[in-house]
């Protein structure tokens, strides 16, 4: 593809609203696991629920019929801005800007925290939570859309990604919590048509919100784009994977 083609295209998409990627046209093998249904087992109508990196509150809203009440936080201010936009009048759902390393809360604050794909700190999740609270979180594997990243030249080992819910484990068994569930699932993931494929880049190439090494440049990325399209197209898309990682704690009971 031309530069003036793929210009024309990254133009076109727009730019994401939270973190909103509805608008991609994507197909998928069969993934053992929806976030949103594991989340909806651990929690009650009672409950008090934190959103820990809420974005643009996309998924905790669908969550509100599950429980009482619920915060979302996240540190960007205008992920706080869409979220209270996308907020349907009558949910019992407010969305505050916060650090995730230093909540504003008092300890034993929730009955379950939930973190969908977000940075976090698991002393201050473990100080927030109730005893016998839960704790779940899913999070992007170090091996996520692994073909198309190494076409930027970049070592996969410094991406916020290669991070993994492994190492949160240490930190959350010494403040008292316990690990009782963990799941991983790589399966192959199919972006449909170049748009979907440029609109992605736009949204997760940006440094201060994700921690890439670049910020998307149409004029620098073209060659890139243009050599991912050609080295993967299938017949269900350009063939990447997907890659997600799961990690329910709970905290442990006064009595224990």
């Amino acid at each position: 593809m031309t530069f003036e083609e793929l210009k024309q295209i990254a133009d076109s998409v727009g730019e994401r609203q939270g973190w909103d990627f509805s608008r991609m046209q994507v197909d998928c093998d069969p993934m053992p696991w929806d976030y949103l249904e594991v989340a909806a087992r651990y929690l009650r109508p009672t409950d008090r629920v934190l959103d820990v990196g809420t974005g643009g509150g996309e998924k905790f809203i669908q969550l509100a019929p599950h429980f009482g009440e619920g915060i979302g936080i996240d540190f960007d201010p205008e992920m706080v801005a869409t979220a209270q936009r996308n907020l349907p009048r009558d949910t019992p759902i407010q969305f505050e800007q916060m650090s995730t390393d230093s909540l504003s809360f008092e300890d034993h604050s929730f009955d379950v925290v939930l973190n969908r794909q977000a940075p976090m700190a698991a002393d201050e999740i473990a100080r927030v939570l109730k005893p016998e609270g839960y704790f779940i979180t899913q999070q992007i594997g170090s091996s996520n859309m692994r073909n198309i990243l190494m076409e930027f030249g970049w070592d996969l080992a410094t991406l916020p990604q290669a991070k993994g819910v492994q190492t949160y484990i240490d930190a959350f068994e010494s403040h008292d919590c316990v690990v009782v569930g963990q799941a991983t699932y790589d399966v192959r993931y199919f972006v449909r048509d170049v748009e979907s494929l440029v609109f992605w880049l736009k949204a997760i190439l940006h440094y201060s919100a994700t921690g890439f090494p670049e910020t998307f440049d149409i004029q620098k990325h073209w060659q890139v784009i243009d050599r991912i399209v050609s080295k993967y197209q299938t017949p269900r898309g350009i063939e990447t994977n997907e890659h997600r990682e799961l990690l329910i704690v709970q905290k442990r009971s006064r009595s224990f």
